[in-house]
């Protein structure tokens, strides 16, 4: 009797580093059964990539949205700038 399949949860706040985070799991991402991470509408960062390249990320390794989550908004106006 071999041993259980691992069944993995991962939560990322990689404060734009989505992509590398995905690209260092690459062996793992068959275990992750399901995935939140911290994504931003308004990038906070130069070169930090927006909900839409963070969400092409996830789809082109398998995973679909499942929900959102406001994390912060702006403080003058009701606009979303981060998610989960």
């Amino acid at each position: 009797m071999g041993s259980p399949a691992l069944k993995i949860y991962l939560k990322m706040d990689t404060q734009g580093f989505v992509q590398g985070v995905l690209n260092g799991a690459e062996k793992s991402l068959d275990q992750i059964v399901a995935l939140q991470s911290e994504i931003v509408i308004r990038p906070l960062y130069d070169d930090m990539p927006d909900y839409l390249e963070s969400m092409s990320a996830f789809r082109k390794k398998g995973f679909e949205l499942t929900g959102l989550f406001p994390v912060s908004r702006d403080q003058q106006s009701p606009i979303l700038i981060e998610i989960d």
